[in-house]
């Protein structure tokens, strides 16, 4: 975990930074990942509940929500990420570099 309670880690986010939730850009990444692979003996088989709590603990842990803050389904897509402004989308190059001839 980087971060805790009520201090997130806002970046940079290199190497092992990328790997806690705070490097999500939306909440609901966390949500969709945790509903569909966990637990690792049974993947999928939590109940939606079960998912909004274990993401509620991490979001809580990274200091990204309070402790008495409700998760359910209309306040996850609220939860404002640190890094939700960290991504930048790529630029195309044109026109495009010409490759080597032995490429």
């Amino acid at each position: 975990m980087i971060g805790s309670p009520g201090k997130p880690y806002r970046g940079p986010f290199y190497g092992e930074e990328r790997n806690g939730p705070s490097y999500y850009p939306y909440a609901t990444i966390a949500w969709d990942y945790i509903n569909r692979a966990m637990p690792p003996s049974n993947p999928g088989s939590l109940a939606p509940n079960d998912v909004y709590a274990v993401v509620a603990f991490l979001f809580y842990w990274n200091g990204i929500i309070k402790e008495n803050d409700v998760m359910d389904e209309k306040t996850l897509p609220k939860v404002v990420m640190p890094n939700r402004n960290g991504f930048v989308p790529a630029v195309p190059v044109y026109p495009p570099e010409k490759k080597p001839s032995w490429f």
